[in-house]
């Protein structure tokens, strides 16, 4: 089981890494001086962790905006316990490259007095995740508010809405034709086929097994991809070489 973390405790370790940030920023900018400017995996790692706080505080005040749900919970954890991993990686990276190495060997208990404790999500937070993901829920509602889903089947989002509508739909019915196979009332291995024979051997009614070749036939066309004949690209290769020969002919003339 999943035990998440308060809320009230992120905004907690939000404000030890701001302190951390400003000290070691200050670290730096002091025993480099102008050269800062140059050290430019340091002042990188300094503004990582700037955009990573940024995005736990807006991930945490859109918790609150959207009315601290339960179930939004998973996808508040993964972000805070990612971002904090980043957060710790980056002030470690810092401390190990200054090169006034007495102040960062001086700092370090101060940044990481129990040593560094953040750990990326676990398996269990990411699997939670995909299930709010790849299914129809209120968070998952919340989450993708503000984006726009077409309705229509030609557009490709609107496209893939569909199917996965259509496979959540039909699960039970897959189920079934799984069971047959197990049980050797259904031998093909190709899906298509699977779905006659199910419907010969009644383990799909008419209308069962219309549905399931509707799903086939959407599946086909959300993972289908562009076709070219070989002749296509032999042309489409021989324009290019004649646009790069144009090219160069006109970059001589200019020179």
């Amino acid at each position: 089981s999943i035990v998440f973390v308060d809320p009230l405790a992120r905004y907690q370790q939000l404000s030890r890494y701001a302190a951390n940030l400003a000290l070691v920023s200050d670290v730096a900018m002091a025993t480099l001086g102008g050269q800062l400017k140059f050290r430019e995996s340091i002042s990188a790692r300094l503004g990582d962790v700037l955009s990573m706080m940024y995005i736990v505080s807006a991930s945490l005040k859109r918790y609150q905006e959207d009315g601290a749900h339960v179930e939004d919970l998973p996808l508040l954890q993964w972000v805070c316990e990612d971002s904090f991993a980043n957060i710790e990686d980056a002030l470690d990276g810092v401390l190990r490259n200054l090169p006034a190495r007495p102040v960062a060997w001086l700092i370090r208990p101060l940044v990481f007095p129990l040593g560094r404790r953040a750990r990326p999500p676990r398996d269990s937070v990411n699997g939670n995740i995909a299930e709010i993901l790849q299914t129809f829920n209120a968070s998952r509602e919340r989450l993708t508010a503000t984006c726009y889903v077409p309705a229509e089947r030609e557009q490709a989002l609107g496209l893939l809405d569909i199917t996965m509508r259509k496979v959540l739909e039909s699960q039970d019915l897959e189920k079934r034709v799984l069971q047959a196979y197990k049980d050797g009332r259904i031998t093909s291995d190709h899906p298509a086929e699977r779905i006659e024979q199910g419907a010969a051997a009644g383990v799909l009614n008419a209308s069962e097994a219309n549905e399931l070749r509707e799903l086939y036939s959407l599946l086909l066309e959300v993972i289908s991809v562009d076709d070219f004949e070989s002749a296509e690209l032999k042309m489409v290769k021989a324009t290019n070489r004649k646009k790069a020969r144009g090219s160069n002919a006109v970059s001589t003339q200019a020179a």
